[in-house]
């Protein structure tokens, strides 16, 4: 193996990778280097028993001009790992083009490496799309960088990423928190911005109903039917199926909710934007919610949504109404 080609394949790792933020940056980091690097240098880097040989190469990184040191190999991750890397990311101006910049580099690797592609679900990318909108900014730019990501998702065989139940609800959720706080009432661009996400949902299942709910408020909201935009979705006549803590057996009251905090911010959007489901004491959303809110106090938790909303009025200043202002409407059904 030449000297030449061990440094071409290290700079491309490193073009990759920004600096880490922190801790969960930095392990997010070596999954994908360990990932990324080709089978063949593997067992030069992350073999104990190789160590020595890699030193005596004298190998420097391209970009920083350290020696390389052999490394441990991080070939799994869990969840949790990019759920604190999200905690990581700064809120303001330094963090703002943090996630878009993370998602790029992530997305350059092949299709191939299923591992790198298969890792991120449609849970990780919403939560990625909320703490961006309500929280560090840079939301317009995410949603552009994730719809133009989506054939590679797609062809690295992970298209459930863009589902209904936590990508395209999130981003019906944004929407109504959008419209709302800049007073937003084009109804030309609302329907083609809509039939534009539309576009991007590979798995149209709808599980627990609320995209129903959800579409019904956008079009309260803007005086539309949705319903007529988004076509393919089964549209559920029957109760809505929100989890609720007694019937999700095995788990503490904090796993539950963190499990369906997602699931707590639609909820919590809906009851806010449609008067009828906030009036009706059957709804299962209010059932859902009143049971949320209780367990949060239980606990002694701060309210997940009351937060976002604070954090989101500080957010959505000049800047972020201009570049909401200045977002185009991609055309191409990518």
């Amino acid at each position: 193996m030449t000297r030449s080609l061990l440094l071409t394949t290290w700079k491309r790792l490193q073009s990759t990778a920004a600096s880490p933020t922190a801790a969960a940056r930095t392990k997010l980091d070596e999954f994908f280097q360990y990932h990324a690097t080709k089978n063949a240098l593997k067992p030069l880097i992350y073999r104990p028993k190789n160590a020595n040989k890699l030193l005596t190469m004298d190998l420097r990184d391209p970009i920083t001009k350290k020696k390389l040191t052999p490394k441990e190999p991080r070939a799994t991750l869990s969840r949790a790992v990019f759920l604190d890397y999200l905690q990581e990311v700064q809120q303001g101006k330094e963090g703002k083009g943090e996630l878009v910049s993370w998602l790029r580099a992530w997305c350059q690797i092949p299709a191939r490496k299923t591992h790198v592609w298969g890792y991120l679900d449609s849970y990780m990318v919403a939560k990625m799309l909320a703490v961006s909108f309500f929280e560090i900014g840079g939301y317009t730019q995410l949603v552009n960088e994730l719809y133009c990501q989506r054939k590679k998702f797609v062809s690295a065989k992970n298209p459930g990423v863009f589902n209904v139940e936590d990508f395209f609800n999130t981003l019906l959720m944004c929407n109504l928190q959008r419209n709302h706080i800049l007073q937003f009432n084009d109804v030309e661009i609302s329907k083609k911005k809509l039939a534009n996400a539309w576009r991007r949902v590979s798995e149209r299942e709808n599980k627990t109903g609320l995209a129903n709910l959800l579409l019904d408020t956008l079009g309260k909201q803007m005086g539309y039917d949705c319903r007529e935009v988004v076509k393919g979705l089964d549209m559920q006549t029957g109760e809505l199926d929100l989890p609720l803590w007694e019937q999700d057996k095995g788990i503490s009251k904090e796993q539950y909710l963190q499990k369906n905090d997602l699931v707590y911010l639609l909820s919590r959007t809906i009851l806010q934007f449609n008067e009828a489901e906030a009036s009706n004491v059957d709804s299962p959303v209010v059932k859902f919610v009143d049971q949320y809110k209780q367990l949060s106090e239980e606990l002694g938790k701060a309210d997940l949504y009351d937060q976002y909303q604070d954090s989101m009025t500080q957010l959505w200043k000049k800047d972020e109404k201009k570049l909401a202002a200045d977002e185009p409407v991609v055309e191409d059904a990518a």
